[in-house]
């Protein structure tokens, strides 16, 4: 349906991209705490994971070791 409905997609993007933030706000304090290295993208590596998890959960891909590990 969220191909199909713009209220639904425009939801869903609503979402990703407030995780994203959340994720890309919690990696900077990473950063800023020493645990990650300074030229670490935070806000790069954040869209990139919720994408991937966002694909995982629009195309059903089946939970398998690795992606269980990467969670």
């Amino acid at each position: 349906e969220h191909r199909t409905s713009a209220t639904v997609a425009q939801e869903i993007d609503r979402k990703r991209q407030r995780c994203s933030s959340s994720l890309s706000q919690y990696l900077e304090a990473r950063q800023q705490a020493g645990e990650l290295r300074p030229d670490f993208p935070p806000e790069v590596a954040a869209r990139f994971l919720m994408g991937a998890l966002f694909s995982i959960h629009l195309t059903d891909t089946p939970a398998n070791e690795f992606i269980e590990a990467m969670v």
